[in-house]
């Protein structure tokens, strides 16, 4: 059984996945009630490589002792490995050449080996570039637990110590999406739980957190700590426009959107937010 940490929002982001959401909840229904042998989990989303990253900084967040990555998108070209033979007979029995394991094989192998004695998480990135019969051979494979190659010897993986991560800009193959939990990793804007104390900030500073809260789920913003600690040091030591105040929640919130700031309804929260942070400094309006 996977331990999840007391804090898992803090570590995801101390391994560079930053975020409001509280994932705990997803995991443990994986974790606890896997639908297969094995735990599979589907990053979905449609932020491209925010996927990737969160993958990445699940596998440290959780204490994987082995991390494993695949990307389909640079998988090269299977070798064909030419045998040298000395005779006729040895030539009709062996064949002019045997094919070699794909990288994407060699790193199912892998996996399994690490498992049977490690916690092992296997990452495998833009899986809607695999072919056919590689995403139902990983459909098999969460069923019986046994990655079997062709002309290779079956290995058999630790179900206790293994996690598959899968990640695609397409929708799964049906089977591996009935036996994998989906998490979403796009961010929910509306979520906005922030407070004063949060920031080591008085209670006057209620006010202008308020503004800012309407200004956040009316324009779809969802700033992570870490972004609203930037915000609020540029707010009390250099924002003194709507102008500025732009500028800053460009530079400061990975998603803010520069044609949404400019329209009348941003106008007037900002106009607010403004109100509200000279009331805090103690600023008059001129």
């Amino acid at each position: 059984m996977i331990q999840l940490p007391a804090n898992l929002k803090k570590k995801l982001a101390e391994h560079g996945f930053e975020s409001n959401e509280d994932y705990r909840f997803a995991l443990r229904c994986l974790f606890e009630s896997s639908p297969a042998p094995l735990s599979c989990l589907h990053v979905a989303g449609s932020m491209g490589r925010r996927k990737t990253a969160f993958a990445q900084a699940l596998m440290p967040a959780l204490g994987f002792a082995h991390a494993l990555y695949f990307d389909f998108s640079r998988q090269l070209p299977v070798e064909v490995v030419p045998i040298r033979v000395d005779t006729d007979s040895d030539a009709q029995a062996l064949g002019p050449g045997k094919k070699a394991l794909s990288a994407f094989e060699r790193v199912m192998i892998e996996c399994c080996a690490f498992s049977e004695a490690a916690k092992t998480a296997l990452v495998l990135d833009q899986l809607q570039l695999a072919d056919f019969s590689e995403q139902k051979a990983l459909g098999d494979f969460l069923s019986t637990q046994e990655w079997a190659p062709e002309k290779t010897e079956a290995v058999r993986a630790h179900g206790k110590n293994l996690l598959l991560i899968l990640i695609s800009e397409e929708p799964l193959y049906h089977a591996l999406q009935k036996q994998s939990f989906r998490i979403l990793t796009d961010p929910d804007p509306t979520q906005f739980e922030f407070i004063p104390s949060d920031f080591n900030l008085a209670p006057a500073a209620e006010g202008l957190f308020g503004a800012l809260r309407a200004l956040f789920q009316s324009l779809a913003l969802g700033p992570t700590g870490s972004e609203m600690q930037l915000l609020l040091s540029d707010l009390e030591q250099r924002v003194r426009s709507k102008a500025q105040l732009r500028l800053v929640l460009l530079g400061r919130l990975e998603f803010a959107d520069p044609k949404i700031l400019e329209t009348p309804t941003a106008d007037a929260l900002l106009g607010q937010v403004l109100q509200a942070l000279n009331e805090l400094l103690g600023v008059e309006d001129v």
